[in-house]
């Protein structure tokens, strides 16, 4: 009870940001609806413009969230008053967690299917374009799949339990970096954090894609599955294996700087 207690007000901390996020996302999808049906070259460009835009600030808006998570240790005056609540280290640690990394995608997720709810609940009424051209791309790769060599199946099928597996430890080990990153560099934590993250990865990618991957591959762009191959030359037990270790390695140091966390303002 006492850690539903600390969630609740912790999330009342950060209800605003977390409210225009969903909404953006909420009015986003509804734009590109409204374009849809008016329809027009205008419209066309908003919607081009619109959706991609969309998608990134899905991701770069919960990466910045996630950033947040050592926020009132930014000022002396926060310290204090974050170290003194009522509650342990453990229950902080988890209720920012929840509420900085996992509950804007969820808000996300939870936003843009409310959107698509209410269009198809008015198409009902009045037929959208915009529900057409989602049931005609659901219909073609579907269609698509029906008409696949088996063979193709069979690779597609063997390939994405890996690959969900990897999204899933894709997205807990971002969580991870940004928050260890408002750990570590205090203010302007977020642009701090997108620098060392892409340093890394630089320094990583051979490592992890494996050195020589590229120029082993049979690379002709008019092979239809070119792009499976690139999968399953990406896609091993050796990529999960080291995404599941900065899991884990980011997650324990993140949670030791946490726990040793002092009223001293830190970061630079």
């Amino acid at each position: 009870m006492r850690f539903l207690n600390y969630l609740i007000y912790d999330l009342n901390h950060s209800r605003k940001e977390k409210f225009i996020y969903g909404l953006v996302l909420f009015v986003g999808v509804i734009t590109m609806a409204i374009c849809a049906q008016i329809g027009g070259v205008v419209a066309g460009v908003i919607c081009g413009i619109t959706f991609p835009l969309l998608i990134m600030f899905y991701f770069v808006g919960a990466m910045y969230m996630s950033s947040h998570f050592g926020k009132p240790f930014r000022t002396k005056q926060t310290s204090i008053q974050f170290l003194m609540l009522p509650a342990s280290v453990t229950e902080k640690f988890f209720a920012r967690f929840i509420n900085q990394c996992v509950l804007p995608i969820l808000i996300g997720v939870i936003s843009i299917g409310l959107a698509l709810g209410l269009m198809y609940l008015v198409n009902l009424v009045v037929d959208l374009e915009a529900c057409r051209y989602i049931n005609m791309a659901i219909l073609s790769f579907r269609q698509a799949l029906e008409n696949a060599p088996a063979e193709l199946i069979a690779r597609i099928n063997s390939i994405v339990p890996l690959y969900g597996l990897l999204l899933i430890l894709s997205g807990i080990l971002s969580w991870f970096e940004y928050m260890l990153g408002s750990l570590v560099f205090g203010k302007y934590a977020f642009i701090k954090t997108i620098v060392a993250v892409m340093i890394l990865q630089w320094l990583m990618a051979p490592i992890v894609m494996g050195q020589g991957m590229m120029p082993q591959m049979q690379v002709t762009t008019n092979d239809p599955t070119f792009v499976l191959d690139v999968f399953e030359k990406f896609l091993n037990w050796r990529v999960i294996g080291i995404d599941l270790a900065g899991v884990i390695i980011l997650g324990v140091i993140s949670f030791i700087l946490f726990k040793n966390k002092t009223i001293l303002k830190t970061g630079f």
